[in-house]
């Protein structure tokens, strides 16, 4: 199972940082991204971006999870924790050469590419007790929480509201690694009631036990933004609309347009990556093209990562 696969990747990633770090060197974002993805191996097919390009752009890696009937992508940017007196922290508002803060341009990218803009978080050293994180939406019998939360993620749309604030809140809001694939991540029911969200469809999706993986994945990305809106006092509008790029292939298309403190709605953030087929250069790299030879469209993206759960398949 991708979970499963996930949880290696995780736990080997650890083992690496711990070892550099007896090594007396630290271990950075694309060393640690390398084992996260040759330990994925074979739910992954992998070709990395550049290190140029993560200092161009501020995106690792272009995700897609692929299930029997839809696909689902995202942008990803890896952040190691850099503890600032003793507390979490990840820079996330870094500036690049430009002056442009690279949560930023991550989001200008995403938007661009049509998915939501995530970050996976390398928490080495490991989170001190003194601080709260988020509470656990599955259980391992050899693994506590706070270990699980070492390779973490957290979408983009979070973190750009951390920005100049308390970034060790990332943590409280932050789930392991393999919780991307996670049955237990679902938005509160409060939040449905609220939003007065009535299509059928749409009510299934947030709340089903039997969703594909791609489906699976949207949903746990869009449950951690709930929780973060969860806690803020701007009052949820009832409101609902197409969001800002109306694909046919979309899977979900007339959506809440609840922005709450967030930089743009998050329903139409991350479901605009769920789509009912891939988009074209996907299916050119899978056909074996040279990604060199898909022109413009993939300007600032050198590599894509396809996930899907072998056993569905």
């Amino acid at each position: 199972m991708i979970v499963e696969r996930l949880q290696t990747a995780r736990r080997a990633t650890v083992r690496h940082a711990l070892a550099a770090e007896r090594a007396g060197f630290a271990s950075h974002e694309q060393a640690l991204t390398e084992v996260v993805l040759t330990r994925a191996a074979p739910a992954v097919q992998v070709s990395t971006f550049s290190q140029r390009e993560e200092a161009r752009t501020g995106a690792d890696w272009l995700w897609w999870w692929r299930g029997r009937g839809e696909w689902f992508g995202a942008l990803v940017q890896a952040k190691r924790n850099k503890p600032l007196h003793s507390r979490p922290w990840y820079d996330f508002g870094y500036r690049t050469n430009s002056g442009s803060r690279q949560v930023d341009r991550l989001l200008d990218t995403a938007k661009r590419l049509e998915v939501p803009a995530v970050y996976v978080l390398y928490n080495h050293p490991a989170i001190p007790p003194s601080v709260s994180v988020s509470s656990p939406c599955c259980t391992l019998p050899s693994e506590g929480w706070r270990t699980r939360l070492r390779v973490a993620v957290l979408p983009a749309l979070m973190a750009e509201t951390l920005v100049g604030g308390n970034e060790e809140l990332a943590v409280r809001y932050a789930r392991p690694l393999e919780c991307l694939a996670c049955t237990g991540l679902a938005p509160r029911l409060i939040l449905k009631v609220r939003l007065g969200i009535e299509d059928s469809e749409l009510l299934q999706f947030l709340s089903g036990q039997s969703l594909d993986l791609p489906q699976l994945v949207a949903r746990g990305l869009l449950a951690q933004l709930a929780d973060m809106r969860l806690g803020q006092f701007r009052q949820a509008p009832s409101d609902f609309g197409p969001s800002d790029l109306d694909m046919l292939d979309r899977v979900f298309r007339d959506l809440p347009t609840d922005a709450g403190h967030f930089a743009e709605p998050y329903f139409g953030h991350v479901l605009r990556g769920l789509r009912t087929r891939p988009p074209e250069y996907v299916t050119a790299v899978l056909e074996g093209v040279p990604m060199e030879e898909l022109g413009p469209v993939l300007e600032g993206v050198e590599g894509l990562v396809i996930l899907e759960d072998l056993e569905t398949q």
